[in-house]
Parts: C-alpha cells; structure tokens; sequence
C-alpha cells in the first residue's frame, strides 16, 4: 500500500496540478487512515496531512522543478532555479512550510485549537473580501498603489459629494471605503 506522501507525489508528477479536495480523497481512497471522530478535527488532521506531504515533496525536489502550494491550486513544473529559490525564500511561505513539517501540531490540535484557526482564517477570508470590496467601490484594482487609491477617493468624493449635487449614500459608501482602506494600511 503506497503512503500517502507516496500518492500525492505521483498524482502531481502525472497530472502537473491538482486541488487540496482532490488530494484528500485520493489519500482517503488508497491509504488506512483513522481520523478523529470529531468533525473538526477531522478536517484539520486531512488538511494538516496533505500540507506535510507537498512541504516534503517540495523539501526533495529534484533540480529544476518546483512546486506551488495554494489554497487555490497545487503545481507542480518544470522551472527555471531562479525562480525555484526565489519561491522557497517567501518568508511567509517559509512560516507555513515549518508549521506543516512540524508533526507536532498535528498531534497538538485539539477541538478548541481547530476551531480558533477556523475562526481566524474566516476573519483574514472576511477582511480579505472587504477589501477588494473596497477596492471596486474606489472603481479601483485590488492591487492598486495607495496614490491611486487617494486619487479615486479624491475624484469621487469631489463628484459624489451633497454639496455639488451628489448623492449622500454614494458619498458615505466611499468615504467609508477609503477610511476602512486607510485603516489596512
């Protein structure tokens, strides 16, 4: 019976891409794997499982190949090593690579630890939203530099303001856009 580090390698060699629920249920179908009775935890252990094994098949990839590790989507490709090391020299990334290498976590979650996470990825998920909510009430791409951001704020509010004709709800929907923005910083 292959291990699930196993799989998931050969999954991504063969098909370049792949999808986290994907991965799961390959795992789940090929591999004896008990996971908690709790639904919660349940979940975070498969997560927590196929996170390890893409930070490990990143840790032993051969020259030339990488490896992207999304919530979106899993590549794996052929590369130059420029861009290969730039990738594994993300801070943040590194942060994340460490957390799921670390098997300690694993067998440190418990119901409340789990639901803390859940909690505080929705709030990044919801303050994430926001702001490219934000972003388009400015007519603005969420990528946009923060001179850009003032000068939509200025022309809008210059055009939308009670004063010169403009609408009072539109007004205070941008004017609070760019507070909330402004607040990101």
């Amino acid at each position: 019976m292959p291990t699930a580090i196993e799989l998931i390698d050969t999954h991504l060699k063969q098909n370049g891409v792949a999808k986290e629920y994907d991965l799961i249920t390959l795992v789940n179908s090929q591999c004896d794997i008990r996971w908690s009775a709790n639904a919660n935890i349940a979940l975070f252990q498969k997560h927590f499982l196929i996170q390890h094994c893409l930070y490990r098949i990143q840790q032993f990839l051969p020259d030339g190949c990488a490896l992207t590790i999304s919530p979106l989507l899993i590549q794996y490709y052929h590369s130059d090593s420029n861009v290969t090391s730039q990738l594994s020299n993300n801070v943040q990334s590194q942060e994340l690579a460490n957390y799921y290498l670390d098997w300690t976590n694993f067998d440190a979650a418990t119901e409340d630890s789990v639901v803390d996470l859940l909690t505080g990825f929705w709030k990044k998920y919801a303050a994430h939203q926001a702001g490219d909510d934000d972003y388009q009430t400015l007519g603005l791409d969420s990528n946009s530099e923060w001179q850009d951001v003032q000068s939509a704020y200025r022309r809008l509010a210059s055009s939308l303001h009670p004063d010169k004709g403009g609408s009072a709800v539109e007004f205070n929907k941008v004017h609070a856009a760019y507070q909330r923005l402004k607040q990101r910083r």
